[in-house]
């Protein structure tokens, strides 16, 4: 079945609140992120986790990160260090993705060979929107098939999904992005700070 593709606009209601539907009913989402083209999907849900390898072929030891709308939120999922804080009020212009160790709160079919989970605090509207109108966390993975290069369009986009095993239930067109690095990984030890890519 084609997947459902929704026109991004700017006050993005009614593309979070399908796009929140879909995520409720364990349905996948590809959608526009901070930087490339994304998919979501409840962390909760054994069955859309599933979806997100499939579609992207992925190796099932491979993890996933989350993102969580806040701190807060953050605080639920990770062991929390002050240091994030710290890091994120000191460049806020900059993109991150803390590693933490899981707390019990991550559902044990979710990154099951991992004591640790990576987690990210989105600044774009859409992704926060839709943070706001579920209360799970969502999976934070590019929409790319694996082994192929990121989308940073929504053309590029639906030329390469055509190789994916199952398609997403719903799609939020975005356009074209601008090109954004990745963000930066941090994890977080015995009070030292080591980023695991820059």
């Amino acid at each position: 079945m084609k997947p459902e593709i929704i026109k991004l606009d700017s006050k993005n209601i009614t593309a979070v609140k399908k796009a929140a539907e879909v995520l409720r009913s364990g349905g996948i989402v590809v959608h526009p992120t901070d930087t490339c083209y994304g998919i979501a999907a409840d962390i909760f849900n054994p069955e859309a986790v599933k979806k997100v390898y499939l579609f992207k072929g992925r190796d099932y030891h491979k993890p996933f990160n989350i993102i969580v709308r806040d701190f807060e939120q953050m605080k639920e999922y990770g062991h929390w260090n002050p240091l994030i804080k710290k890091i994120v009020d000191e460049n806020q212009k900059k993109m991150f993705s803390f590693v933490l160790p899981k707390k019990r709160l991550i559902p044990s079919h979710f990154n099951p060979d991992f004591k640790t989970i990576g987690i990210q605090i989105p600044k774009f509207n859409f992704s926060l929107s839709l943070l706001n109108l579920v209360d799970f966390p969502l999976v934070a993975t590019s929409a790319n098939l694996s082994t192929m290069r990121n989308v940073y369009s929504f053309n590029s986009l639906m030329k390469q999904i055509k190789k994916a095993e199952i398609l997403p239930d719903l799609i939020i067109d975005g356009g074209r992005l601008s090109l954004k690095k990745p963000s930066s990984v941090v994890e977080i030890k015995d009070g030292k700070i080591n980023y695991l890519r820059r």
